[in-house]
């Protein structure tokens, strides 16, 4: 089953200071403490543990209105 980060319970975009803003968190399962993951990229994971709806609602609105604040700034 192909499964997106932003919606598991390992992940966060706190976590990932800058990248957030870019679609990058942190996997708590991850050593490193500099590895990023893609937020929205489908992948398989068997560790992959959902969260609730609220919460995935949540991220993916954050998500969406930082992309929107990039596009925003980069295109004047």
């Amino acid at each position: 089953m192909k499964v997106q980060c932003i919606d598991c319970q390992h992940f966060s975009l706190r976590d990932a200071g800058k990248m957030a803003r870019q679609g990058y968190g942190h996997c708590d399962l991850q050593k490193s403490k500099s590895s990023f993951e893609s937020a929205d990229f489908e992948r398989q994971c068997r560790e992959h543990s959902h969260v609730d709806r609220e919460t995935s609602i949540s991220r993916r609105g954050w998500l969406e209105g930082e992309r929107m604040k990039f596009a925003r700034e980069v295109m004047g």
